[in-house]
């Protein structure tokens, strides 16, 4: 499925359309209905949720500078500024770039980058002490997901943290097999979001035992992994450090 263009066609689409819903797609909120405030308020619990999960894990971080891949419109990345001295968010949407501008409370010490390509080389290696995306690796292909994967790990310093979330699974067998494996769900929704003339949007599992032995693979070390709840899914949000190369 979806190519970056189509993908960047169909987010800058949402982002012009219902951008808040889009990013947090409670079914109550659909037709832009969402509170900006209650929206960004939801962020900073994610965000504190997150922070406090690191504190248990007596993880060393410093909290120089934070990057926020696929933004949106900067929920969580209004919610790291809390934290990081400096943050940076990137998304493929310039609809959702615009309107992160617009909401951005933090001055200069928040920086909204668009990223069109399947890489990560506007931004520095070793430059970010803490990676996070939330809700945005399962709307790709999985190959271009762990592409990025790859990019956050160059991007983490040396006592970096790299926290991503994505589903492992759906909970019906069924659905599992049909959806999962063989991705009909996005075949038929596509078509049918086609003839709407509506955005399309993309969803993808990757199983928990491919992720570790994937970051396993590109010098990652998982340090903890958290149960991500979800209606209709297996999710997980993986903690992980950068090895160390001599």
């Amino acid at each position: 499925m979806g190519n970056l263009v189509d993908i960047r066609n169909n987010w800058d689409d949402f982002g012009k359309e219902d951008p808040l819903w889009a990013i947090s797609s409670r079914k109550d909120k659909k037709g832009c209905k969402w509170n900006k405030e209650e929206f960004f308020q939801q962020g900073n619990d994610e965000i504190d949720m997150i922070m406090n999960r690191i504190e248990s894990l007596n993880i060393e971080m410093d909290y120089g500078r934070a990057l926020d891949f696929g933004c949106g419109v900067g929920r969580l990345t209004q919610a790291l500024a809390r934290y990081f001295n400096k943050v940076d968010g990137v998304d493929i949407a310039q609809s959702m770039i615009d309107l992160a501008i617009i909401y951005n409370k933090y001055g200069e010490s928040v920086r909204y980058l668009l990223n069109i390509v399947d890489n990560l080389d506007i931004l520095e290696s070793t430059t970010y002490d803490f990676i996070y995306t939330a809700d945005v690796l399962q709307h790709l292909n999985p190959n271009y997901s762990q592409t990025y994967l790859k990019e956050f790990i160059r991007l983490l310093s040396p006592k970096g943290l790299l926290v991503f979330q994505i589903p492992s699974e759906n909970r019906s067998m069924i659905n599992n097999c049909l959806y999962a494996k063989l991705g009909i769900n996005n075949y038929f929704c596509s078509i049918y979001s086609k003839i709407k003339n509506e955005p399309f949007m993309e969803y993808h599992y990757m199983k928990k035992g491919k992720i570790e032995k994937f970051l396993q693979k590109n010098n990652g070390k998982i340090v903890d992994i958290m149960n991500d709840p979800r209606s209709n899914v297996i999710s997980y949000r993986y903690f992980v450090t950068k090895l160390q190369t001599i």
